[in-house]
């Protein structure tokens, strides 16, 4: 199975239509039991139902959560060229501060440069 690489917005909402699944199996399941309590559907049939919704919640996980870690793993690993190339780059060199504790400005560091 070929895979997509997503997007940030695809990203977002791979992740709210998880959740929105997991809402999904957690209802089926309130549902299911609120059946057996009502003694309406045998309890050797539900418990049938049960397990197929587990194995397919499980089933769509690990499809879901396999293109989602190789969307985290491209973006850690673009990140990270950014980090390093930051942290490669020059810092600018802080100017000296003067009384006040405030830098001085330009145009006073030249005149000073010049009067010597």
């Amino acid at each position: 199975m070929e895979r997509r690489r997503l997007n940030h917005s695809q990203k977002d909402r791979a992740y709210e239509t998880l959740h929105d699944l997991h809402r999904g199996f957690h209802i089926t399941h309130s549902t299911l039991e609120r059946l057996e309590r009502l003694n309406i559907v045998p309890r050797d049939h539900l418990r049938p139902c049960r397990y197929m919704a587990d194995e397919l919640q499980a089933l769509t996980n690990s499809v879901l959560l396999v293109t989602l870690r190789d969307a985290e793993g491209h973006d850690a690993a673009h990140f990270e060229k950014l980090r390093l190339a930051c942290e490669q780059r020059p810092y600018p060199k802080p100017q000296l501060a003067r009384r006040g504790g405030r830098p001085e400005p330009k145009s006073a560091v030249a005149g000073k440069k010049k009067g010597r």
